[in-house]
């Protein structure tokens, strides 16, 4: 089977990612390359949306402090750097392309953020998030994540003497 071959043989569901030259090799299927497009879109559109950043802020960064009232300082004074939606729109114009890349470090990165936060886009309120089970596209966030993680840093897999 020739390398392109390889890249092209996966079911419509299918995600890896492997080290590769210079970065982290992403191969994936049609089914997941576009639910992970929509739910970057998703996101970049949340970040840009007009009217009260507050809320939205306060879903995708929780409280960095247990009084509510210096996490709400905290948010609107890093709002400009917490509503940055150059990641995830780099991440949304890539899998609009093709469901297969192999991403620099810096793509790593962005990758790692934008499927980090577009977790939270649709996430209930605290109070219901721990009573409830996690769902498929926060499973497969996670296995997106974790894939990446383990591709970038291969070192993380094996153990310490």
């Amino acid at each position: 089977m020739s390398r392109d071959e390889a890249w092209q043989d996966v079911t419509p569901d299918y995600f890896d990612a492997v080290p590769s030259a210079g970065g982290v090799a992403v191969r994936m299927g049609a089914n997941v390359a576009a639910t992970l497009h929509h739910h970057a879109d998703r996101l970049v559109r949340a970040l840009e949306e007009p009217g009260d950043p507050d809320e939205m802020l306060a879903r995708l960064f929780g409280d960095a402090y247990p009084d509510r009232a210096a996490s709400q300082d905290f948010r609107r004074r890093q709002a400009r750097w917490l509503r940055d939606s150059s990641a995830p729109r780099r991440v949304r114009d890539q899998l609009a392309v093709a469901p297969n890349h192999v991403l620099s470090p810096p793509e790593v990165d962005d990758w790692l953020v934008t499927f980090a936060l577009a977790r939270f886009v649709d996430a209930p309120p605290r109070r219901r998030r721990r009573l409830s089970r996690p769902v498929l596209a926060e499973m497969w966030f996670n296995h997106v994540q974790e894939s990446l993680v383990l591709a970038a840093h291969p070192e993380l897999l094996w153990e310490n003497p």
